[in-house]
């Protein structure tokens, strides 16, 4: 038997030779035709059984469409026990137009309990979904193609749909089960059971009045994950908060959560930490529901995956369960179960490690689950080249043995932030020991000792980074110049050796250089930037750059030419470590007889926003700084958010302002930035203005009679209109917000 798995848990893909065992559906291999299904009448022009393709045994369901016409699915009921737990399978084969998709149902009310969709399979592939119910009868439905949520209209096109079955979970034969099917310890006893959410669940797609009940009604997601209503969805809080009032202390031994990740920007949660409670005030930790589930059911595969976060190994009790997601930038989640265990785990005291305030630990779990990521993602990265590279059988024997041990201090990681932490890269000396793993794979690429190399100093770098092999002879530095004019040049230093070293640079004959370490700092996205550009450290003989082993280190030259002479000025930078010879680097720079202006004609700005107490790292601290940097490279279009322009006044019925404006912020702002060019504005404007809609003459007045405030309290200043900028509405794609613009 042949197995592609695609799906790790609720949906597990994969194809399979050999006929199904006997389940609860009759005649679920259409060996019989379509005996034991229910099709309407206009169902007949679209669905038939053919003998020619099916799966395994003859006989498969063939849905072929020339045109779009009403048709209703194909239908069994089925009887089943509540409370327990099945699986439904389908195989599913088409010619990549159409997308069939098999659902079970509650009868009584149309609801949606679990489901599969093809996603282009032009193979015979195997979906199965796990599911449980309350119900005594449901029933299986075929559609042979549809969108979700489901049309009345067919699409055209053909799709087969073959070995269509339902198990309980503990009677799906071996031959036929899926991989990493998940067995619960016991019964659900989250169903139906109220919850709350913190903060709100808002994403647009998915977002409606059934997300107050959705994550424990028993109804799992078919279709696209994120983009169907039954699906709860958060962006961009990096926490989610869900809290499940079980109605009284219950005794708990296992969670599963149900989410959907791994395209378009949709990543997996960084952590599921469960939380338990007897009165909803005093919280403890009893595990991260990511680690545990991938123990005991395995990660999730590559790719888009509706994966199902589960275990059993919880010995906890408690009334109330709480899952705290940390995530970024997305988090989807269907359905949350909560089993009971055996009633000897009441007694157990305490329920797990007492957290005091699980928000704040929610925000220390988001950098602890963030850190954890980044020393993974690089140890990953770390044993993929030592697997490639050019290395004796016992040397790769070694560092494998290295990254394994590596790996165990990871998971024995503390879910405490370090004292003393930054993101700047590596992150501790267990990180600095990852990268160190890349020293003998750059040797096996001929590097040897320190190494002096170059590429565009604008282009991305990453810590572990290193040409192909060592470059024939040193890079040569060169930037030209006006008198008065800032720029810069930049080479990299790799260490190949297994010790961090420290090198000194020295620059000669080169007037106006700043030596500057670039430092890696990591991103919430877990990407690595090279941009910070730190003065380096004054040494005998010259600046420290630190260097790891195995990691790749920028640095800097900031070029400053004021009150230096025009021409050509040729000198040197060289770079010294203690044990290995000097590297020399040819360092010219040639100054133009041109001065670079004062003032110049460029208009510069970049949405700083710095009229509030701090966006984008900005802090009250670092806030005078900024601008000053900011102002000392020619920045003179400062920008200002919506609440910065004047607000309050009073307007009659005919729209004429009746009272002072105020200019608080305003003048605040003017304040931080007297003199720039122009003050810029984002308004983000809507379709009214203090509840007046667009278009009436009150509102024309009302927009003039505040402008004209604005413009003539400005003049006070010494500001001209015509310095003041204001975008209305950004990137506008749809004609009313050109309305507004107009």
């Amino acid at each position: 038997m042949r197995w592609h798995v695609t799906m790790a848990t609720l949906l597990a893909a994969f194809t399979l030779v050999g006929a199904h065992a006997q389940g609860l559906l009759e005649n679920g291999d259409f060996q019989a035709g379509d005996a034991g299904w229910q099709i309407d009448a206009a169902g007949r022009a679209l669905y038939s059984v053919i003998d020619d393709d099916g799966l395994g045994a003859p006989g498969a369901l063939r849905y072929h469409a020339e045109e779009a016409q009403p048709a209703g699915p194909v239908t069994q009921r089925f009887g089943c026990r509540p409370g327990t737990d099945y699986v439904l399978m389908a195989a599913i084969k088409t010619d990549g137009q159409v997308n069939p998709v098999v659902r079970v149902i509650d009868p009584r009310d149309g609801r949606v309990i679990a489901g599969v969709i093809g996603r282009g399979q032009t193979a015979w592939t195997t979906l199965s979904a796990q599911f449980s119910s309350q119900a005594t009868e449901l029933a299986v439905e075929i559609f042979g193609s549809s969108e979700i949520p489901i049309t009345s209209e067919a699409q055209v096109g053909t799709a087969l749909v073959d070995d269509v079955q339902v198990y309980a979970l503990a009677d799906v034969p071996e031959e036929v089960r899926p991989p990493a099917l998940f067995t619960p310890p016991g019964p659900n006893i989250a169903l139906g059971r109220p919850y709350t959410l913190e903060p709100a669940a808002r994403y647009p797609y998915s977002t409606d009045e059934g997300d107050a009940t959705q994550l424990t009604d028993g109804a799992f997601t078919v279709g696209y994950f994120w983009t169907q209503p039954s699906t709860v969805g958060w962006m961009r809080s990096q926490r989610a908060d869900v809290t499940i009032d079980l109605g009284e202390d219950r005794p708990i031994a296992g969670v599963s959560v149900n989410s959907g990740a791994g395209i378009a920007g949709v990543a997996w949660p960084n952590a599921l930490y469960l939380l338990v409670s007897d009165d909803g005030e005093h919280w403890y930790l009893v595990g991260d529901l990511r680690t545990l589930s991938a123990d005991e059911v395995g990660p999730p595969g590559a790719g888009y995956q509706i994966h199902r976060f589960a275990t059993s190994a919880l010995r906890t009790h408690g009334r109330y369960l709480r899952l705290l997601a940390i995530y970024f930038p997305f988090f989807f989640a269907d359905e949350i179960e909560v089993y009971r265990g055996p009633d000897e785990l009441l007694a157990v005291t305490p329920p797990g490690e007492p957290i005091e305030d699980p928000v704040a630990f929610a925000r220390e779990g988001a950098v602890v689950a963030s850190i954890r990521e980044r020393l993974t993602t690089d140890l990953d990265a770390a044993r993929a080249a030592i697997a490639e590279a050019d290395l004796p059988d016992a040397e790769r024997a070694t560092l494998q043995a290295r990254a394994d041990a590596l790996a165990a201090e990871i998971e024995a990681l503390p879910p405490r932030v370090p004292e003393g932490f930054t993101t700047i890269l590596p992150l501790d000396d267990l990180h600095a020991r990852i990268y160190a793993l890349n020293a003998p794979v750059l040797r096996a690429r001929g590097f040897t000792g320190l190494t002096a190399w170059a590429n565009s100093r604008w282009d991305p770098l990453q810590p572990t980074q290193a040409p192909a092999g060592p470059p024939a002879e040193a890079p040569v530095l060169r930037a030209d110049m006006m008198v008065g004019e800032r720029r810069a040049e930049a080479f990299n230093l790799t260490n190949a050796m297994d010790e961090a070293i420290t090198a000194v640079v020295s620059v000669q004959g080169v007037p106006g250089v700043s030596v500057r370490e670039v430092l890696f700092t990591d991103t919430r996205d877990l990407t690595p930037i090279a941009a910070a550009l730190p003065e380096a450290e004054a040494v005998e003989g010259g600046f420290a750059i630190d260097i790891p082993a195995g990691v790749t280190r920028q640095v800097w030259l900031a070029l400053d030419s004021a009150g230096a002479a025009p021409g050509l000025h040729e000198g040197t930078v060289t770079v010294s470590a203690g044990g290995i010879a000097p590297i020399a680097l040819p360092f010219a720079v040639r100054i133009a007889d041109i001065a670079f202006p004062d003032e110049p004609t460029l208009s510069l700005g970049g949405w700083d926003y710095t009229d509030t107490g701090g966006l984008y790292g900005v802090t009250a601290q670092n806030m005078g700084p900024l601008i000053a940097k900011m102002r000392e490279h020619h920045v003179n279009v400062p920008w200002a958010t919506r609440d910065t322009a004047p607000g309050g006044g009073e307007y009659d019925d005919e729209g004429r302002l009746t009272g002072e404006l105020d200019f608080t912020r305003w003048d605040r702002w003017v304040g931080r930035w007297p003199d720039p060019r122009y003050y810029s504005v984002f308004l983000r404007a809507s379709a009214d203005f203090r509840g007046e809609p667009l278009g009436t003459p009150r509102f024309d007045r009302m927009v003039g009679d505040w402008i004209t405030a604005w413009v003539e309290h400005m003049a006070g200043q010494g500001i001209e209109p015509g310095q003041l900028q204001l975008l209305i509405v950004d990137e506008p794609t749809r004609a009313d917000q050109a309305e507004i613009v107009i």
